[in-house]
């Protein structure tokens, strides 16, 4: 499993901040030296963001990784502390958007009279140029965006349910 926290630091500061929103008792909180052993002896099965193999990130928990991680000369603690609240926000709305789209893949499954009452289909597609960025210098890289035609090759994968039926179809 891989979490979206780049150390022990900022994983347990996310812990923390969950135990004081949730009114959680301070009693019952687990201490940092707690934390940090628990996350050793699961060291096996939870890996960090920055780990070889881990899930991409978007954009905006990227870049608010990349202005938190900045020195701290460059943001106030009150700009890095909006910062990290934004990026909060941004994480409880994409585990909103998750748990919304979990409750229509069970409706999808559900029927009603042996009949299937809704089908669910996702599909999601993306250039064959996709992390091909224009770069600096040398060397065969891409000159700018101006060298992208209309969409060319598109790789589009559709994940539909139909009454507890799960196929994946790829068209390429």
């Amino acid at each position: 499993m891989c979490v979206p926290y780049e150390g022990m630091q900022q994983f347990y500061s996310e812990y923390s901040n969950f135990c004081e929103t949730t009114l959680i008792n301070p009693r019952c909180r687990a201490g940092k030296e707690t934390f940090r052993k628990v996350l050793l002896s699961l060291e096996s099965s939870i890996r960090l963001i920055g780990c070889k193999g881990s899930f991409q990130t978007c954009d905006i928990c990227n870049n608010a990784n990349d202005m938190l991680r900045a020195s701290r000369s460059r943001y106030s603690r009150e700009q890095r502390e909006i910062i990290l609240k934004f990026k909060r926000l941004h994480l409880l709305q994409q585990a909103q958007e998750r748990r919304h789209q979990e409750q229509n893949r069970l409706d999808a499954a559900a029927v009603i009279n042996c009949q299937p009452a809704k089908a669910y289909i996702l599909s999601d597609g993306m250039t064959a140029m996709r992390g091909d960025t224009p770069k600096v210098g040398g060397g065969n890289f891409r000159a700018s965006k101006r060298d992208t035609q209309c969409i060319a090759n598109r790789v589009i994968g559709n994940n539909l349910i139909i009454n507890t039926s799960l196929l994946y179809i790829i068209f390429l």
